[in-house]
């Protein structure tokens, strides 16, 4: 797709509670802002102080976000560098009468984070720096999103009662890389404006 827009969020760096924390809220917050239908929300209180954040409910949304929390406490023993790719696409129908569906990207979120020992000074104020500049990304552009049909959506939905989280948002996959790739550290150079702090 033409209009593919890339973020690269990083690199945010705690201890592992403060990691999944923050890690909760950032997801949580992206997705709730390409939600398109049935939006069923909650403000939920962080476990860091004086920080709330709206969240979808949704139980298959609660569960990628928990599987993706779970590998990261897994495998912090043995890694400190995490990569979480969250990356939303449509759904073409493709050649021989649409037996096929073709994938076409249009964004996607790389979130870069490195387990400490540690817990920092200033968790409380870089999180919000980190947060604020990913709503703030959030809320830019938004014209590489592609045009959808609302009622269309909405349609899906009730047919659907609401097992299926992608006739309530654009489909998305959300996974978890043991290291950060090449390119996501090259265009942190690049575009210094989620650098860490």
């Amino acid at each position: 797709m033409s209009n593919f827009d890339n973020h690269i969020v990083g690199i945010f760096q705690d201890d592992l509670e403060t990691v999944k924390e923050f890690l909760k809220i950032a997801i949580n917050t992206i997705i709730f802002n390409r939600w398109l239908t049935n939006k069923n929300y909650v403000c939920e209180k962080s476990a860091i102080k004086d920080i709330s954040y709206m969240k979808i409910e949704d139980a298959s949304v609660e569960k990628d976000i928990e599987n993706i929390l779970y590998n990261l406490s897994y495998y912090s023993t043995s890694c400190q560098k995490f990569q979480i790719n969250l990356e939303f696409y449509t759904k073409n129908k493709g050649l021989f009468l649409g037996f096929f569906q073709k994938k076409e990207s249009w964004e996607k979120w790389n979130i870069l984070v490195i387990v400490s020992d540690k817990s920092s000074e200033n968790k409380e104020k870089n999180m919000r720096k980190f947060l604020s500049l990913i709503i703030k990304q959030l809320n830019t552009d938004k014209n590489f999103m592609p045009d959808v049909d609302l009622e269309e959506f909405e349609n899906m939905s009730n047919n659907n009662n609401n097992n299926d989280k992608s006739c309530n948002n654009f489909p998305y996959e959300l996974n978890i890389n043991k290291e950060f790739e090449q390119n996501s550290i090259i265009n942190i150079f690049k575009n210094r404006s989620f650098n860490s702090f």
